[in-house]
């Protein structure tokens, strides 16, 4: 019997170790090895580790009606207390720390991995809708609360029956019980006294909590026109590493200690990079400054013209809109302009450019981007990139989807392992994933049918939008009681037999 689903890697130990260090490097100021440190420990052999296991928790079963087990529960019979009450997770986290009760793998909770990522957004990536687009350590370290009884088998909500996991040990456990997995009761084995504190000293770096209403709403949406003037005695003054959030602009610690500006009538803020240095221009009176204990020459700063505040710049031929959009008007047709360029656009300029419009309100934009990301899924394009499968979208435009499979295929002929699943699944249509798992040989073969379609992205953008997964234009994916199966869409299968595929 084993004690975990699968036993932390190296290449894991190393990435929470980053995160560590890259704690410990914001504290003592040193705002750029933190930024690097948090940057590489979002490493892909971790989070490949972690979602290998998460893809698919039924292959963690290693018995599906091991003798002597408990059963399923009605609904009507089991604790009416899903949820784990707040002072029970305090006694666990009290009594079992930071540490997985499986694997032993140090934890972080998740309050503390957004504040990190609100510190350093582009170094810690964290989408709720996207695994793919997650920080990978933070991932593998995000700690959760197990019932270690399943809850649809008569688990309760209580002290005896809750531990502390890791991510995987919890996900991956999933509706399974310990017999079912083959796992040792992690209860028969006391704590393991430890003394990490889950990045817990970097709490007080984070915003304070606001009162969502109407009119906070709009506070937090900077840079538009304030009711009332800040005055001839207000200058601007630059904070490296600062950001904006919930109407407050977060300030770094300056003397050992974190500083924060509420947005209002007093204060205007806006998110700048200078010499590649990210920030905040903040513009307000200096005795503000002054009375946060800060040396206001030493972060003096010209202003940048913000909206309401702003001069309108005559833009001139094909300007550098991914740099110099947000120190333009705001017209509709500006925006438009913009929206038209994203498809030609990097994605990681993309994401930096959401984050951007966001600050500044502007939905549309805002909306529009997001659109394109989740469109790309998890193809990460330069502008190159970005351009050339813009150029194939536009040579396929017009013609029908057997035509756009056989323009892609062509000009992008599959690949050895890509043709020996394709093949398997057009000779037994409804074939399951553990079947092709043994004729590939490997447990990749998810990722490689989803970049049928990935990287031959450009010729395939016209005909996505009516589908909820981008290889659903190849592939007829179902899922149910029992494993994932495949087969070909009749336009596949038409396209695959005239190239001679199978």
């Amino acid at each position: 019997m084993r004690r975990f689903i699968k036993e932390p890697i190296s290449e894991v130990h190393a990435a929470i170790h980053a995160l560590v260090d890259a704690a410990d490097a914001h504290i003592e100021g040193d705002f750029d090895t933190a930024a690097a440190k948090f940057k590489d420990a979002n490493c892909s052999v971790t989070w490949k580790w972690l979602n290998d296991a998460w893809s698919d928790v039924r292959k963690n079963v290693v018995f599906w009606k091991p003798e002597g087990d408990s059963q399923l529960v009605p609904k009507s019979e089991r604790d009416p207390d899903r949820s784990i009450k707040a002072a029970i997770k305090r006694a666990v986290l009290e009594r079992d720390g930071y540490t997985c009760r499986y694997c032993g793998l140090p934890v972080i909770p998740a309050d503390i991995r957004r504040v990190a990522h609100g510190l350093y957004p582009s170094a810690v990536p964290w989408s709720s809708r996207n695994p793919a687009e997650q920080h990978a350590a933070f991932q593998a370290s995000w700690l959760q609360y197990d019932h270690v009884e399943p809850h649809s088998h008569g688990g309760m909500s209580s002290l005896e029956n809750v531990v502390i996991s890791c991510a995987l040990c919890n996900f991956g456990k999933d509706r399974f019980t310990l017999r079912q997995l083959d796992i040792e009761d992690p209860r028969l084995r006391e704590p393991v006294p430890s003394d990490f504190d889950g990045l817990e000293r970097l709490r007080r770096f984070g915003l304070p909590k606001t009162r969502t209403s109407p009119r906070s709403k709009e506070s937090t949406r900077v840079n538009e026109p304030l009711a009332c003037e800040l005055g001839p005695t207000s200058e601007s003054f630059f904070f490296p590493g600062s950001y904006i959030s919930a109407g407050y602009v977060n300030v770094p610690p300056v003397a050992g200690k974190a500083r924060w500006f509420k947005i209002g009538s007093s204060v205007e803020a806006e998110m700048v990079e200078r010499d590649g240095v990210h920030g905040c221009i903040v513009r307000c009176p200096r005795k503000m400054i002054d009375r946060r204990g800060i040396d206001a020459d030493a972060y003096l700063a010209p202003l940048l013209p913000t909206r309401g505040h702003r001069k309108a710049m005559q833009p001139g031929p094909d300007p550098e809109w991914s740099k110099g959009f947000f120190m333009t008007p705001f017209s509709h047709e500006h925006i438009e302009k913009a929206i038209a360029r994203l498809p030609a656009t990097g994605s990681k300029q993309l994401k930096i450019l959401l984050q951007r419009a966001e600050d500044h309100g502007i939905d549309r934009l805002a909306d529009t981007i997001k659109a394109e990301l989740e469109l790309r899924g998890p193809t990460d394009l330069d502008d190159k990139a970005a351009q050339r499968h813009l150029e194939w979208s536009e040579k396929v435009a017009g013609l029908g989807l057997d035509e756009a499979i056989l323009a892609a295929f062509q000009h992008f002929p599959l690949r050895a392992e890509e043709r020996l699943l394709v093949r398997a699944i057009a000779k037994t249509p409804g074939i399951g994933y553990p079947e092709l798992v043994k004729i590939r040989g490997k447990g990749d073969v998810g990722l490689i049918l989803g970049h049928l379609i990935y990287e031959r992205l450009g010729f395939f953008r016209g005909y996505l939008p009516n589908e909820r997964r981008m290889s659903g234009l190849l592939l007829h994916r179902t899922e149910g009681n029992g494993p994932v199966t495949y087969r070909l869409t009749s336009e596949a299968d038409r396209t695959f037999k005239t190239m001679g595929v199978f």
